[in-house]
């Protein structure tokens, strides 16, 4: 009897034991989400937006944000390889756009703009070379390890169609396009409005803009708590 119980306290100790050592990972996340079904996708003249927030959780369906990197860690564990987020591991709010072109005639981002309110304060758009100066920034100071592989973090900014005017969409196609924001992604970040203006959605038969049209997305904060069990 005695050995039984013995037994059974080494058996509670040992299963005490394991469930410390695997205790799970908490961490938040946060992300803009849209109010209603109208704030995530919409039609307007011939135009279909479908607007997507980027956070952490949804990393995975935008590999070109995702660059493969190795380097030593440490120099003890050898090779390791490591993902990084090209814009939002400095902060940056991401947005993906999908732009459905139902016009009939090629749509131009040229003249067009896009821009976000976070509680009644506009943020600034980055373009692909500040993103490459934040990035520079960084090497120096918190991510000097990184910096041997600049050149494949600056290849993945180049080749992510980044909204700029240079940007189209042809006719009956969808063009993906992203858009990153100076204001970090962080709990407490409130309400939001995206918003895009002149989006040129008619012209005349020797191609000049005789239509211009705005979207609006309303947004809201969700922070979850997240477990790697």
């Amino acid at each position: 009897m005695k050995l039984i119980f013995v037994l059974f306290s080494l058996l509670v100790i040992s299963v005490l034991i394991v469930s410390c050592s695997s205790a799970p990972t908490i961490t938040k996340v946060t992300s803009l989400v849209p109010l209603s079904d109208v704030d995530k996708k919409t039609t307007k003249n011939g135009i279909t937006i479908e607007v997507e927030p980027v956070n952490p959780t949804n990393l995975n369906k935008y590999p070109i944000l995702t660059p493969t990197v190795t380097y030593q860690e440490s120099g003890i564990l050898g090779p390791v390889e490591k993902q990084w987020l090209v814009p939002n591991v400095l902060g940056g709010l991401t947005f993906a756009l999908n732009i459905t072109n139902n016009t009939g005639h090629i749509v131009k981002m040229a003249d067009s703009d896009v821009g976000i309110t976070i509680s009644g304060t506009d943020a600034a758009k980055l373009s692909k070379e500040q993103i490459k100066q934040q990035w520079a920034a960084s090497f120096a100071t918190n991510n000097q390890v990184l910096a041997s592989q600049s050149a494949i973090i600056y290849s993945a900014i180049e080749q992510a169609p980044y909204w700029d005017e240079n940007l189209k969409v042809l006719p009956g196609k969808t063009l993906k396009a992203f858009v990153t924001f100076d204001v970090a992604l962080q709990e407490g970040i409130g309400e939001a409005s995206l918003a895009i203006y002149d989006l040129v959605t008619n012209t005349d038969e020797a191609g000049n803009p005789i239509e211009r049209t705005n979207f609006a997305f309303n947004l809201k904060e969700v922070t979850t708590t997240v477990s790697n069990q």
